[in-house]
């Protein structure tokens, strides 16, 4: 059998009871041609047929995995199911009820190709569906700021702890699990980046 190119980039997006958002965070990556991408989704036995949604968009499009939890066991030991499946040199996160704006992973990949960066902070912000800001809690210098960083003189690049918004290059995530039902993701996220 012929075996696709591994993707550049993987999106591993863990979703619960997800019905009614998990197709638009999908949408948000699925626009994404440069860099190639597949999409890790993780049902976490859903009971809204969040799976049958997912399962559908996945027939239309290949780059979409579906892996199904036999029982709801939190985000990140969902996240740990999705993690052997990842087949990118580049790894970030999604959940299921946030979006990515158009260029995003394209913005977050030639970041890391343009400065050999092993891992890649991007800004978080919201919207309204009309209109976009940064919260100032959110807006730090050492992240607003472009350029290549260590963490020592930039410590801000860790506060945002969340690993959404963010790649890691495939050597920093080997042996790396998620830990804890809440805020799991707190820990895999400073591991990583300390690793970078």
């Amino acid at each position: 059998p012929v075996t696709a190119p591994s993707p550049q980039v993987s999106v591993l997006i863990p979703c619960w009871n997800a019905a009614g958002s998990i197709g638009r965070a999908l949408d948000s990556v699925l626009g994404t041609t440069d860099p190639t991408i597949e999409c890790i989704v993780v049902d976490d036995a859903s009971a809204d047929g969040t799976a049958d949604v997912v399962q559908a968009l996945a027939d239309r499009d290949p780059r979409i995995v579906l892996v199904r939890a036999s029982q709801n066991v939190g985000a990140s030991a969902a996240r740990n199911l999705g993690l052997p499946m990842v087949r990118g040199e580049w790894l970030t996160f999604l959940d299921s009820d946030d979006r990515m704006l158009p260029g995003a992973l394209a913005a977050l990949h030639r970041a890391a190709v343009a400065t050999d960066a092993l891992a890649v902070v991007g800004q978080r912000i919201w919207s309204d569906g009309v209109d976009t800001w940064i919260t100032p809690m959110y807006d730090r210098p050492d992240i607003r700021t472009p350029g290549r960083k260590s963490l020592v003189a930039n410590p801000g690049l860790m506060f945002y702890a969340s690993g959404t918004g963010k790649l890691f290059h495939r050597s920093i995530r080997e042996g790396l699990q998620f830990e804890g039902r809440v805020l799991g993701d707190q820990p895999w996220t400073l591991r990583a980046l300390l690793r970078a």
